[in-house]
């Protein structure tokens, strides 16, 4: 899965530096999101992602609701991991 993953966004970074290079910077930023404190218990690292990623739906403006959000990868300090995150997406 981190392989099929990973394979994913380098299409995705191929695809924009041939057809869109402004868009790289801004992929980059998406992917990159920084790590909670290593320092940290499980639980309130886990609880950070979760709200990082509930302050990128709002700023996309996307009312979903995340039924599983976790980090793929292990930890490595100073190196972000990439987020796998499932949205429940309610339809009016």
């Amino acid at each position: 899965m981190v392989e099929d993953a990973t394979n994913l966004l380098d299409e995705i970074h191929g695809t924009l530096a041939s057809k869109a290079p402004e868009g790289i910077s801004l992929l980059e930023k998406f992917i990159s999101v920084l790590e909670a404190d290593l320092n940290l218990p499980a639980s309130a690292r886990q609880s950070f992602t979760e709200k990082y990623v509930a302050g990128i739906l709002d700023v996309s403006d996307v009312e979903a609701r995340s039924i599983e959000v976790y980090r793929m990868e292990e930890i490595i300090e100073g190196k972000s991991r990439y987020i796998v995150f499932y949205p429940v997406v309610h339809r009016a």
